[in-house]
């Protein structure tokens, strides 16, 4: 699981998508990726204020991670 891609792999999703606004979290010894039960990229887990975790697997885009940030930071 861990090692799908490389560093200079992901910096270079990073630059090519223009998605430098946040955190990327680099996994080299897949253990994110097994606590989280991540299986595909992109894959996005939020927690809330109490630790509370919410997956989602696949694209959010702009609007849909706008929401999830918007419900998350107005509790």
């Amino acid at each position: 699981m861990a090692g799908r891609d490389t560093l200079e792999q992901i910096n270079g999703f990073i630059d090519d998508y223009d998605v430098d606004a946040f955190e990327h979290v680099v996994d080299g010894t897949g253990e994110i990726w097994e606590n989280y039960q991540i299986v595909s990229q992109p894959s996005f887990i939020f927690l809330d204020a109490n630790g509370e975790s919410t997956s989602y697997f696949g694209a959010l885009g702009v609007d849909g991670l706008s929401e999830r940030l918007d419900t998350l930071t107005s509790n």
